[in-house]
């Protein structure tokens, strides 16, 4: 997609075409100039995925709907938040409620049925049941929009003046959508394991020539499924218990709401809202559970309040295989280090170091036996400064000795940059 920006759209591939506008309606990317300049508007995606034999306006409607829905649901949610629940309103009387203010126009549209969806779980700082609640209410009121809107208002998230009435048609639901939606993650999403088990059901239909495919073969032929691959994930997954979401939704919303609420709950983690975040990040576990970088998340965020039960979300997260490793591994010790189990953080370090590889993320550090957040921090450097921490609060100097010249091995190669040896 980006190494297509700067060519004409009927020079792109379909996958670039649908993979810019999913990401585009999921919020997780702002259009870069080129792309601004050579499309115009995603009006003109999907007139050039209508030219190409797709109907662009079912693609958004029904294929992209959760990405739609998944969008309004966090505009809206961290307005809500901050506020302690069935006390009233968190808005304030005189929010912002201009013509171009969407989030102020679906406030409008969707309080009192997260009024009534709340009251009905009782008061108290948010948490899952809380989120839950409100984002059950939200799907109601959304489905209907993203089915009826204007597909201009749909691109634009442009609320209407009066929410429809839930009239779901169940024929719709059950055979066209699914079709659009296995169209939209066999073009757009990479890793067969964020695909909704109804997309892979139909893939694998269609590859043992039980089913046609949704679109013509040129499309289809556009991207690669392994048939092995296929079949390993559908085979973990009929194998796997999953809590699933719990309420109706149409297919695909559940990942798409797992994956928006985790980029939104780091916002809430920066702005020192720790146990917000972590409501939003359980939410994803309980939407996916097999999901390692919700488990890790949610165990992060739990870091900062209940260590305990954080330790317990990290070492699932591990048995699901979390990458990179580094970052699990360093939190599960400072998990033990806040429970005052010096040992076994050291433990886990040292048995670790070796095969721990690299990279950087957003991480708890220890500042005088309080917890700070360390955006972009070298993970093998933070985890060996805590190692020498610990060092010191057991009195072990070996330990001690050995860690800090770690710790300056990790900076010094730093300094030197790629490419450069420290020997």
């Amino acid at each position: 997609m980006l190494t297509e920006a700067a060519e004409a759209l009927s020079g792109w591939r379909t996958v670039s075409l649908v993979s810019a506008l999913r990401e585009a309606l999921h919020g997780r990317t702002s259009w870069p100039p080129a792309l601004v300049r050579n499309a115009g508007s995603l009006q003109a995606i999907v007139d050039e995925l209508t030219v190409r034999g797709l109907d662009g306006d079912s693609i958004v409607r029904f294929g992209l709907g959760p990405e739609l829905i998944s969008n309004v649901v966090t505009t809206f949610l961290p307005r809500w938040l901050p506020s302690v629940r069935v006390e009233g309103s968190p808005f304030d009387a005189a929010s912002a409620t201009t013509p171009d203010d969407h989030a102020g126009g679906w406030q409008r549209i969707l309080w009192s049925d997260i009024e009534r969806a709340t009251a009905a779980v009782g008061a108290g700082r948010p948490g899952l049941d809380h989120v839950t609640a409100v984002v059950g209410a939200i799907v109601t009121k959304v489905l209907p929009w993203t089915r009826t809107a204007p597909l201009a208002d749909l691109l634009a998230l442009r609320p209407p003046a009066v929410a429809p009435e839930p009239d779901v048609d169940l024929a719709l639901e059950r055979d066209v959508v699914p079709q659009y939606r296995w169209i939209v993650e066999r073009l757009s999403v990479t890793r067969l394991t964020d695909w909704s088990t109804t997309s892979l059901h139909l893939e694998h239909r269609w590859m043992a020539g039980i089913d046609p495919p949704p679109c013509a073969e040129v499309i289809m032929a556009d991207r690669l499924v392994v048939a092995a691959e296929l079949n390993a994930e559908i085979a973990r997954r009929a194998t796997t218990v999953s809590a699933g979401a719990s309420y109706e939704t149409p297919v695909g919303l559940d990942g798409a709401l797992a994956s928006n609420m985790m980029r939104h709950a780091v916002g809430l983690l920066v702005d020192g809202r720790a146990r917000e975040a972590a409501a939003l990040y359980e939410f994803a576990v309980s939407q996916n559970p097999e999901d390692a970088s919700a488990a890790n998340n949610f165990g992060f965020c739990l870091m900062a309040f209940n260590p305990r039960a954080a330790l317990e979300q990290l070492r699932r997260a591990e048995v699901l295989g979390y990458q990179p490793r580094c970052v699990n591994i360093y939190n599960r010790a400072l998990c033990l280090a806040l429970l005052d189990d010096h040992r076994a953080a050291l433990g886990v370090l040292d048995d670790h170091w070796a095969g721990m590889g690299g990279g950087k993320a957003i991480l708890w550090q220890l500042d005088g036996g309080r917890l700070v957040l360390a955006a972009d921090a070298d993970c093998c450097h933070v985890a060996a400064l805590l190692a020498f921490q610990i060092s010191g609060l057991v009195s072990d100097r070996e330990s001690a000795l050995r860690w800090l010249s770690r710790a300056t091995r990790v900076s010094v190669r730093k300094q030197l940059g790629p490419g450069r040896s420290d020997s």
